[in-house]
């Protein structure tokens, strides 16, 4: 047998390995090779991937930490923790004290809390280089230091509040509050794309004084004890008698002593109502002690001296800055003839 047909039977050519039924060594190579490209591709998405989707986690989270932040500045009641409280913020004593606050183009640093009292925030707080935080979760951490960046507390803020006052003034009490956050990162795990950190800023601006709702109810006492008594307002205006305390308050802004009302700085609405019974023309006013604020007078009403009754009312708006005294007084046309509680029963005295 010639050494071709030996070469032919065994699988082999001149031209080279190739069998007549498999791959090339060349072939199996070239694949191996291109295998490994596309899994290192795969390989390289994958983490691309996850990175993409860990600074998408890191951006939602700081997001919510930003609107957590403005939420709070807004909050009525966590601003009234946050201005009451002196240990935590002793720059806001003018605005506990409604005094005039000095204009600071560095501003005031802030610690702001929450509703219940817990700590928001604090640019207070320092333990050497250690500062407040917020960790990828979004939670409060203790841990931020610019020197030595922990990728479990990244997040941070400067965070400050400056009073605004009207024109050119350098001072004012009850001033406008602006509250600035410039958000600072640090991190030894800088995402690709790096970090838009600015895009977190805060910048809001709201009143002193928190804005609250609680209502304040307080009510007369019926006088039947003395001829003096506020029954007997003829010809001149006579102090209603109140409850003290009030029946509610539930934001202390009320305080009440001999029939006089002390209220905190702030604004109020307020509805007053007075009855009276066969007094002829009655009228009703709140006024300040102090008599910085004009005296707020109802419409005068009839109540018949046949025997009819009326209800004197005042609704009025007004704002104080100060501690303010109020009293209010009743002013009758006419006798309401033995009838010193104003509903119309005969007392004896």
């Amino acid at each position: 047998m010639s050494k071709e047909k030996k070469q032919r039977q065994r699988g082999f050519t001149e031209s080279g390995l190739r069998g007549q039924s498999g791959f090339g060594l060349v072939e199996v190579m070239i694949v191996a090779a291109v295998i490994s490209i596309i899994a290192l591709g795969m390989s390289t998405l994958f983490t691309d991937m996850f990175s993409m989707q860990s600074k998408s986690n890191q951006q939602s989270s700081y997001t919510n930490v930003r609107q957590r932040l403005l939420q709070t500045i807004q909050n009525t009641e966590a601003w009234a923790r946050t201005t009451a409280d002196a240990g935590m913020n002793p720059e806001m004593a003018c605005i506990r004290g409604n005094t005039p606050c000095a204009v600071n183009v560095l501003g005031y640093p802030l610690t702001l809390l929450e509703s219940d009292g817990a700590v928001a925030f604090s640019e207070h707080y320092l333990v050497g280089a250690k500062q407040h935080g917020f960790n990828n979760s979004g939670t409060l951490c203790l841990t931020y230091d610019p020197a030595a960046p922990d990728a479990n507390c990244a997040l941070s803020y400067d965070l400050r509040w400056y009073p605004i006052c009207p024109g050119a003034a350098v001072s004012c009490a009850n001033p406008s509050i602006q509250v600035r956050g410039v958000a600072l990162f640090a991190s030894p795990n800088v995402l690709p794309g790096g970090m838009n950190v600015s895009r977190y800023d805060l910048n809001i601006i709201r009143g002193s004084a928190a804005i609250r709702n609680d209502p304040v109810t307080i009510t007369y006492v019926k006088d039947e004890s003395t001829p003096t008594g506020e029954g007997n307002c003829k010809g001149a205006w006579t102090q209603r008698q109140l409850t003290s305390p009030p029946l509610s308050d539930p934001g202390n802004n009320v305080t009440v002593a001999a029939s006089d009302m002390t209220f905190k700085a702030g604004t109020y609405n307020c509805r007053i109502t007075a009855p009276a019974f066969k007094a002829g023309g009655v009228r009703i006013r709140l006024r300040d002690l102090a008599a910085v604020i004009q005296p707020i007078v109802s419409p005068t009403v009839t109540a018949a001296m046949s025997g009819g009754s009326a209800l004197a009312v005042i609704d009025t708006t007004f704002t104080i800055t100060i501690d303010t005294t109020f009293r209010l007084e009743q002013f009758c046309q006419a006798s309401p003839a033995d009838d010193s509680d104003g509903w119309g029963a005969v007392e004896a005295n």
